[in-house]
């Protein structure tokens, strides 16, 4: 079982990150994704951590870190060119997740159904549950 983890950063604190450890941007994209998550302090390493506790492969995608997808593009011919959105949805088409589980619900709104449409291993399209607004509005059709 494989669950996508789709979330945002706050884009001044990553800056931060950058510039306080400057050897963050010489790993590879994966690498240089762990060390940001843990870096800032966020959830996520111990969301994976359970899950993988658990059997379940997880990877998180932050499309408002572009520079992380191009760099996992890099040197994949078919994906390469493709518009940031574009691969940013391959890149999770390509991990073949079973479950979405979407922590910025108001930011993926428009995406969700994309990835609905074009990633047919999703089967669940969740959020973690905080109350930010009309999330019932943005999940009541899947």
């Amino acid at each position: 079982m494989k669950v996508a983890i789709l979330s945002t950063c706050y884009e001044k604190h990553i800056q931060y990150l950058y510039k306080t450890n400057n050897y963050i941007k010489d790993l590879d994209h994966k690498a240089e994704l762990q060390e940001l998550l843990k870096l800032s302090a966020s959830h996520f390493p111990f969301w994976i951590q359970h899950l993988e506790k658990h059997k379940i492969e997880t990877q998180v995608f932050c499309h408002d870190l572009p520079w992380l997808t191009k760099k996992w593009s890099e040197g994949k011919d078919k994906t390469q060119h493709l518009p940031a959105d574009e691969l940013f949805i391959e890149r999770i088409k390509l991990f073949e997740p079973h479950f979405l589980l979407v922590f910025s619900p108001h930011y993926y709104k428009g995406f969700i159904q994309k990835i609905k449409h074009k990633i047919s291993s999703v089967r669940l399209i969740a959020w973690y549950g905080a109350n930010q607004g009309d999330e019932r509005s943005i999940f009541s059709q899947y």
